[in-house]
């Protein structure tokens, strides 16, 4: 799903076409070129986060014929959307040509809500953990079971993880976990930083330290000023996290992460316990005797907890959540999930 335009053109306009798209500021990616796919190109304005993907238009050949093709995802903003239109509009102008979208000929995509600013950034970071959540479950239905003579072997040993593809998978997947939480509280931090008045931001600039790597990559132009900014902290544990929000923002994010879970550990110890398997995964190859089960019952909190985070974040900038909140947060749902998956997988194999 999503929104996609189209102009015909001659072959002799293709070079026209790159040339007009570069002249209103689109990116030329450099990727090879086939028989088929002869160009593509994106927008993007880092503006308030009124934009989450900007646009894209590619020049191709389909049976012969020549087009250049737009295209937006079902999830972009209607600014994106209006940078689409006016993509449309320029190139049909001096091309002296029709265009289609998914609305008919010469018609433009419908315009319903410019939003922008924290709404759209605390949407846009916890947008992204639905599709990564989602793919996470798919793999851990792919995991194989242990065998009844790996079994046998573990209780011998003592619970050694003796070939026990099951834990070692689940380690991989705490790690993609953590990475995953890493992102999302960085991304957000960044959005936020967008967003807030140019005083609040130079407060913040000034009281980080920032390293000389990232001020370097800022005076090449390699970064912008609020990944610079960024790269002044770290959110590789949960303690930094939370320090982070509240000294730059204010932000008490200790009030959704002292909240006890059904595992009779609160939220802050669940989320440690993970930051510190990843940790001694990636540093020391240490790995703990993590079963399926265990591993879902930790991830249910865990999406509970970010459901959490966004709607005190919400709450916190009074602004209305624009992102629907993740659904898998049922221990026991999640579970039986994962076992209707894996029963189907093995169905088909």
């Amino acid at each position: 799903m999503g929104y996609d335009s189209s102009i015909k053109i001659n072959k002799s306009e293709v070079t026209i076409v790159d040339s007009l798209l570069l002249n209103i500021g689109f990116k030329k990616h450099d990727i090879k070129k086939t028989a088929s796919f002869l160009g593509s190109y994106s927008k993007y304005i880092d503006d308030q986060c009124k934009y989450r993907e900007g646009t894209f238009f590619k020049i191709v050949k389909v049976d012969k014929k020549y087009y250049v093709v737009g295209r937006n995802g079902a999830g972009c903003t209607d600014y994106d959307l209006q940078l689409h239109n006016e993509t449309l509009e320029y190139l049909s102008k001096s091309l002296n040509r029709d265009f289609d979208t998914d609305n008919g000929t010469n018609k433009l995509f419908d315009i319903y809500d410019y939003t922008y600013g924290i709404r759209n950034g605390l949407a846009f970071s916890f947008g992204y953990l639905h599709n990564e959540f989602e793919e996470l479950f798919y793999y851990i239905s792919c995991v194989k079971p242990l065998s009844e003579q790996q079994k046998s072997l573990i209780d011998f040993f003592g619970g050694i993880p003796l070939l026990n593809q099951e834990s070692f998978s689940m380690n991989i997947f705490t790690i993609y976990v953590v990475s995953i939480l890493e992102n999302y509280f960085k991304s957000t931090f960044i959005n936020i930083l967008k967003c807030i008045s140019n005083v609040d931001l130079k407060r913040i600039e000034s009281n980080t330290k920032i390293p000389k790597y990232a001020s370097d990559m800022f005076n090449k132009g390699e970064i912008d000023l609020y990944q610079k900014i960024t790269c002044g902290y770290s959110f590789q544990k949960l303690d930094n996290i939370i320090l982070t929000y509240y000294n730059c923002f204010n932000i008490d994010l200790k009030q959704v992460f002292v909240l006890k879970t059904f595992m009779k550990k609160t939220r802050y110890d669940i989320f440690n316990e993970f930051f510190s398997i990843r940790h001694n995964n990636v540093h020391k190859l240490e790995y703990d005797t993590l079963t399926t089960k265990e591993f879902i019952r930790y991830i249910s909190i865990i999406m509970k907890t970010l459901n959490d985070v966004y709607r005190y974040l919400c709450k916190y900038y009074k602004v209305n959540r624009a992102e629907s909140l993740l659904f898998h947060t049922s221990y026991k749902k999640n579970l039986e999930f994962a076992e209707n998956c894996k029963n189907m997988f093995a169905k088909k194999n």
